[in-house]
């Protein structure tokens, strides 16, 4: 159906293992508890740290992972539960992880901000740029933090600049 979703799972795999009549088999797998599920018209997904930290969005939260294993190092909630993640986070030269936040009633957006977060996984900041936003935000050579989302009925491309100098490595 439309709305389907399915729990957040999270594979990683060497891909230099990889074999024709084998083919891969996962160095770890993790299910994300907490965290909502993955729909499939959010556009979730992962991103790594300069450090390789697996930086994972579902609908409900931002959560870290150790590469080495899988393990969670932290997990960020949405505001609330009106709250959604559209898209997947990026992370900036400096370590934090940026992500765009939606509040959602009855099936319209009526906030949309973008967070950031500090690389122990607390809120760093928000700023409400519009009434939805419905990208990933993307991070410029020089820093600059783009989204796309809707602003006064139109839909507009939001530059932010902060401290970052630009993306993670």
């Amino acid at each position: 159906s439309s709305s389907s979703s399915t729990p957040a799972v999270v594979y990683c795999y060497d891909l230099t293992k990889y074999s024709q009549t084998d083919g891969a088999t996962p160095e770890w797998r993790v299910e994300l508890d907490n965290v909502g599920s993955v729909n499939r018209y959010y556009s979730h997904g992962t991103v790594l740290g300069a450090d390789g930290t697996v930086y994972v969005t579902t609908r409900k939260g931002l959560t870290a992972l150790d590469p080495a294993n899988g393990s969670v190092k932290w997990t960020l909630p949405v505001s609330g539960d009106s709250y959604s993640i559209w898209g997947c986070p990026a992370v900036d030269n400096q370590g934090y992880v940026y992500f765009n936040e939606s509040a959602v009633e009855e099936d319209v957006q009526t906030v949309g901000k973008l967070v950031k977060v500090s690389p122990d996984g607390t809120k760093a900041s928000e700023i409400v740029l519009g009434t939805a936003l419905r990208t990933s935000p993307t991070i410029s050579p020089d820093g600059t933090i783009y989204c796309t989302g809707m602003k006064d009925g139109k839909v507009t491309l939001f530059a932010v600049k902060g401290s970052a100098t630009g993306p993670a490595a």
